[in-house]
Parts: C-alpha cells; structure tokens; sequence
C-alpha cells in the first residue's frame, strides 16, 4: 500500500476541521454561545481559501486561538481542544502560495532578471539608525522589511582618492520609487505594504518627494529621511500622510 505524502494528510487534515466546524456550527445554534459563533463565522469566513493562501493576519489566527479557549465548554474541551491543535499544526505546516503569480509576466522576468544580476550586494544601513529609539520602537515585522527594501534601492558611485564613508555619493538625490508590484514580488500583500509605508512614515523613516495618482507608471517616489533621529522627542517633525498616496504599478 503507497503511504500517503504530507500533502496528502495535510488535505485530509483540513477536510477534517471542515468537518468539525460544520458540527460545531450546528452545536452553536441550540447552546447560543456568542463568542463560538463569532468563531464559527470568521473560520468559515475564510475557509477553505485561509488555509495555504496566508490571507488571514496573525491576529486573526490569534484571536481565533483565544476565542477557542473562551468557548471551550460551550463547544465541548475535546472539540475545543482538537480545534486548537489543528488550526495550529496547519498555521505552522502549510506554506503560503507564491504571491508573485499576482503580477505579470513581464514584472516576474524582469524581477528574477535583477536578482541574478544583483547577486552578492549588500545594503548600506547606518548603525545609529539600527540603534535608534525609533528603530527600538518600530514593532511592526513588514515594515522592518520594507525599510530594508527601501535601503535596497538606493544606488552608491564610488568616489576615487576618498575614503571611510565618503568614498561613496548617493545618486538621484536618493530618490526612489518601490511600487505594490515591487513588494509583492518581495512577498507581502498591498495591505501589508501599504501599513508599513505608513508606519515608517510616522516615525520618520521615508518622506514622499511626490505622491502617485495610483494610475499606472505614476507611482509615487520617496526618499529615506532622517526624520527618526529625534523620533520620541519634542524637536520630532510629523509630517501628514499624503491623504490620497497610492503607489502604482510597473
């Protein structure tokens, strides 16, 4: 007999916990418990597209965790329990599918095209801004990645007879756009990125140059700021989001 793959017990295991979130649903109905229904609806609200796509948040899939515990004698300990213990054995299991098949061909070419080419860089982060309180501070984990993809564009022209730091001269002023396409090849979503644009925009990393009509090749363009060296502070300059920012397509 041809033992069955991982994927093949991960399908099964879902089909499962499709299975008991339909007997849940029903045991619902008759004992009334809010905080189960709640739980019921968010689940199937995404079942069965959450499980392998990484749509949902981590907070939703903690929330459902913490509702479960809430609910557990509504529900029932042994289904409380069996829920809890497959939502986690799937989170931790199924990978998210690639969400570069989202953007065409062209931009997925041109991607992989760069990625060879630029094989062996490195990106120049300053060690003050690593050790800053704005840094310390900035606990949201895809604007720590885009921070590091803004660094990533930034273009460097040696200066000969220079050296230390200033044998290097930033180009373009240190301007640069990096558009929806470009952090979805990167593998976040467009609300993802567009959280952690605000973010970095709040505490003083980044400032728009121009703000894009969304339309495409008018994306908007953007230059790292020194804003976050008196982030905390009372000298610290906010400056107001662009109300109506959209950052484009390649």
């Amino acid at each position: 007999m041809k033992r069955k793959s991982f994927a093949d017990n991960l399908k099964l295991l879902k089909a499962e916990l499709k299975g008991t979130l339909n007997s849940l649903a029903q045991k619902t109905k008759r004992t009334g418990c809010p905080i189960t229904q709640n739980l019921i609806n968010s689940l199937s609200a995404h079942f069965p597209d959450y499980f392998g796509n990484g749509q949902a948040s981590g907070m939703a899939f903690l929330r459902w965790i913490r509702d479960i515990d809430q609910a557990s004698d509504s529900m029932g300990k042994e289904d409380a329990q069996k829920l809890r213990t497959w939502l986690l054995f799937i989170w931790n299991c199924d990978p998210p599918k690639d969400r570069s098949r989202n953007v065409s061909e062209k931009a997925l070419k041109t991607w992989n095209d760069a990625k060879q080419r630029t094989r062996g860089w490195a990106v120049r982060i300053r060690f003050d801004l690593l050790h800053s309180d704005a840094y310390k501070s900035l606990n949201y984990a895809p604007a720590l990645k885009v921070l590091n993809f803004f660094h990533e564009q930034l273009r460097y022209e040696k200066i000969k007879g220079k050296r230390s730091g200033n044998r290097y001269r930033l180009l373009n002023g240190g301007e640069f756009s990096f558009t929806y396409t470009d952090a979805i090849l990167r593998g976040l979503t467009r609300a993802q990125y567009s959280r952690a644009l605000k973010e970095l925009h709040r505490m003083g990393f980044v400032d728009f140059v121009k703000a894009g009509s969304g339309l495409q090749k008018d994306y908007s363009i953007f230059t790292l700021s020194d804003r976050w060296q008196k982030y905390g502070s009372r000298e610290f300059l906010e400056v107001k989001f662009p109300e109506r920012a959209k950052f484009g397509f390649q």
